[in-house]
């Protein structure tokens, strides 16, 4: 696991990688990109690393408006949430891994509200259709912003994946190569029940960006179609411990449980 010392808040913690990409029936919630490329600084800005000092834990997010970031449900876990889906008591901040190696980090803006689509609560947590968040920042935070897909993506539709996670899901208890904005390419495989399904290399090979799929840290990233945001990482990982490939999930931001969220919180 990775120690980050983040200038501006008031504890270190330990960065666990929320989760994990794998089959259905037994996944965990969180994620990276495996066998992605790096990313320059001027690739996605709207693309950001959450960090969580009460679990000490790393996410992905993705400003979609001035001021609002949307993220995986499970991503908010450290705080408590009321009925309505409304995150208090430990607020997300963004941050800014200046020394990867010696474990700095900055301080980039906390987090002014968290909102939570209460449905991933009431069916389980975990890996669900309903593992959406909303987490709101100071104006002026934003670098960029990505607008969400008009329609949902079809199987075989080209996708890009862009995290912080790990670079390999075959030991998540390894966060050494966690931090680092990375941007992976695949080809969608299914589109069922709320979910952008498709299958990657559980390890990094060529390092190239192709046949890419979600780790560790990259909970809550994004997926686009066409430069457009179509998916949100919620979990994934081995069906079969011996395959080479681990299967991604991905919320399907126009499903009818997303978008009965994002009508109700997105402005």
């Amino acid at each position: 696991m990775r120690r980050f010392l983040v200038h501006g808040l008031l504890s270190v913690g330990v960065v666990s990688l929320l989760g994990a990409c794998g089959a259905k029936s037994n996944q965990g919630s969180a994620l990276k990109v495996t066998n992605g490329q790096l990313a320059t600084s001027k690739q996605y800005p709207s693309v950001v690393l959450l960090y969580d000092a009460k679990l000490g834990a790393m996410c992905t997010g993705t400003f979609v408006n001035e001021t609002t970031v949307i993220s995986a449900a499970h991503c908010t876990e450290g705080g408590t949430v009321d009925a309505k889906g409304n995150v208090t008591g430990s607020p997300l901040s963004i941050i800014s891994i200046s020394d990867l190696a010696g474990g700095q980090a900055s301080l980039v803006a906390t987090a002014t509200a968290e909102v939570r689509n209460i449905q991933w609560d009431k069916n389980g947590k975990n890996v669900n259709k309903y593992d959406l968040s909303l987490i709101t920042f100071p104006a002026g935070t934003a670098k960029a912003v990505s607008a969400l897909a008009d329609a949902s993506p079809s199987a075989g539709d080209d996708l890009t994946i862009v995290g912080y996670g790990l670079n390999q899901s075959d030991d998540l208890s390894d966060g050494s190569s966690a931090g680092v904005k990375r941007i992976g390419h695949n080809t969608v495989a299914v589109v069922s029940e709320g979910f952008i399904q498709f299958d990657g290399d559980s390890e990094t090979t060529t390092a190239n960006g192709t046949h890419s799929s979600a780790s560790a840290g990259d909970s809550g990233g994004p997926l686009f179609i066409n430069g457009k945001l179509a998916g949100i990482t919620s979990g994934g990982g081995k069906a079969d411990a011996s395959s080479p490939d681990t299967t991604s999930l991905y919320i399907d931001v126009n499903s009818i449980e997303s978008q009965a969220f994002l009508s109700t919180h997105l402005n």
